[in-house]
């Protein structure tokens, strides 16, 4: 319920299909939610290392341009005033957030719950397995980084069609 608030409150936010979330945390329950609650809400999770210099994080956060920013009271000496200015910055921590930002528990207890996650993948239109013709997908997938797929088999996984994709 608290993954399906908060992706209502990103959306409620103005978050877009496709949109970028950094994350700026030590690992926590809230954070794992966040691993939920972006991709529930149709965005794309930037975590970014806490054990990286204030410079790092700005040029991480100048090449993502994310449209929203959540992080910790550990990690807000990481930001540096200036580097981005998202839509929304969101405050995960107990106190009262910063000027500026939003409180990550308020968002969870007041957004409207997101009934169905996306199911398709970021970027791509969704389209039954069934209607996949195996031998095709290889040169569909073909372009992905690091991707290369030899051959590709329908499995059943439950109630749900899957594939298994073999290669390296």
């Amino acid at each position: 319920a608290r993954v399906a608030r908060f992706a209502g409150g990103l959306h409620g936010l103005g978050l877009e299909p496709n949109d970028r979330v950094a994350i700026l945390a030590l690992n926590s329950d809230d954070y794992l939610e966040l691993h939920y609650s972006v991709p529930w809400a149709g965005g794309a999770l930037v975590p970014i290392n806490t054990r990286l210099a204030p410079a790092e994080v700005r040029y991480i956060l100048e090449d993502s341009a994310p449209a929203i920013i959540v992080c910790d009271d550990a990690c807000l000496p990481l930001l540096t005033p200036g580097a981005v200015e998202p839509r929304a910055k969101i405050y995960l921590g107990a106190a009262s957030p910063p000027s500026g930002w939003l409180a990550y528990e308020k968002l969870v207890a007041e957004g409207p719950a997101v009934a169905e996650r996306h199911r398709e993948p970021v970027g791509r239109p969704s389209e039954p397995l069934a209607q996949i013709d195996p031998a095709v997908l290889p040169e569909r997938l073909d372009g992905l980084p690091g991707l290369r797929v030899e051959r590709v088999e329908p499995v059943a996984v439950g109630d749900e069609d899957a594939i298994a994709m073999h290669g390296h």
